[in-house]
């Protein structure tokens, strides 16, 4: 198995099992199992869980090699987004951070948005490239990525209409979802599923 293989795998599962294992962790422990969204299992017995896992996300979206230098550097920026996630987290409050006059959440929810678009950006045209012939397996892949892609930008908007009109209690099923999504496009990527026929 290829380097990129492994790495576009090892990303896709990280990212499948997150909202699991936040959940699990929590139950374990008799906390809240469902908080009102990823990011505030922060504040919960999960919080090991959370920065462990979405660091290992962001170390190996920083290290994969793509085709070329914009799979690169979509990779990266997704990679320093999650790390912001994991450095600016969600706040129960409205402190401002270091006397800028911005407060956590905002910087939070800027982090995060820019993460997941630019997962969607990765999946609707980066993944979807070819070098050459499609074969039958790559186009049912692109289809994939293609859904996988929309799906998660849809869960931005979501989660965006969602907060204006004060539904917060929607925010974890709809990362669930849009992070389900990003899973499943780095595993096909990755060959785990659809893999071309020798």
């Amino acid at each position: 198995m290829s380097h990129n293989l492994r790495i576009r795998k090892i990303i896709g599962t990280l990212a499948i099992l997150l909202p699991v294992l936040l959940i699990v962790f929590n139950v374990v422990y008799d906390e809240k199992a469902i908080q009102s969204s990823i990011s505030h299992y922060y504040y919960t017995p999960a919080i090991g869980v959370f920065a462990t896992v979405l660091g290992f996300i962001a170390l190996f979206l920083i290290l994969y090699k793509g085709y070329d230098r914009y799979d690169q550097v979509a990779c990266v920026i997704a990679g320093a987004t999650a790390v912001g996630i994991i450095l600016f987290p969600t706040s129960p409050n409205e402190d401002s951070l270091f006397g800028w006059g911005i407060d956590t959440n905002t910087l939070h929810f800027i982090f995060s948005g820019i993460f997941f678009v630019d997962l969607a950006v990765i999946s609707l045209f980066l993944f979807t490239k070819s070098m050459g012939y499609k074969t039958v397996q790559k186009r049912k892949r692109n289809r994939v990525y293609r859904v996988c892609g929309v799906v998660i930008l849809s869960v931005v908007l979501a989660i965006a209409s969602t907060h204006r009109v004060g539904f917060y209690w929607l925010t974890f099923w709809l990362e669930w979802i849009g992070i389900l999504a990003f899973g499943v496009a780095w595993l096909v990527k990755g060959e785990a599923v659809l893999k071309d026929k020798l």
